[in-house]
């Protein structure tokens, strides 16, 4: 069974039909009618936030990429780590890529750290500002940690929490796989 891709995905609806409903409903913006601005603000998806978070990290130094590397901090302090993400490799047929994401979800469930699997490693290898290699899925992004921020959680971070929980929570399967942007 392939996995579910979500593209533009509300952040925290009542059920995933209520995504599937509200996707199709939704136009490119919105007007905001309960702030004193009355402009458009664009309705984005949680591949944005993703996204978002991701750069934030790498601009303050709180992402860590590669498998080793996030093993390293997994180990010595797991309680940092707000988030985990995984490349999905459903089409890769390396065993050992398997093995390895399969270790670092249990060990991230067995810690309660939060985990999304995204559709790209190119993407996310972009955004890791790292050098993408011919064999990515096992390269410097076939695993990224996101550490907790000095400060408050931003909203994006809320949001894309509250977007995992309630898939953790709701018990689908095949987890989602959230697409980045281009």
């Amino acid at each position: 069974m392939a996995p579910l891709i979500s593209e533009d995905l509300p952040c925290a609806p009542e059920s995933i039909d209520l995504y599937r409903s509200e996707l199709e409903l939704r136009k490119p913006t919105s007007l905001s009618k309960d702030t004193d601005k009355c402009e458009k603000t664009p309705v984005r998806g949680i591949g944005f936030d993703l996204a978002n978070i991701v750069r934030e990290a790498v601009r303050t130094g709180q992402a860590t990429h590669g498998v080793f590397q996030c093993a390293d901090l997994l180990t010595t302090n797991p309680d940092n780590v707000m988030l985990c993400i995984l490349p999905d490799a459903s089409d890769h047929c390396d065993v050992t890529v398997h093995i390895q994401h399969t270790l670092i979800q249990a060990f991230c469930w067995e810690n309660d750290i939060q985990m999304i699997k995204v559709d790209s490693v190119d993407k996310l290898a972009v955004l890791l500002k790292v050098k993408s290699t011919n064999d990515a899925v096992c390269g410097p992004v076939s695993c990224a940690l996101i550490q907790f921020p000095s400060g408050d959680l931003s909203p994006e971070m809320e949001r894309v929490s509250q977007y995992i929980d309630h898939v953790t929570f709701s018990d689908v399967y095949p987890r989602p796989v959230i697409r980045l942007p281009e």
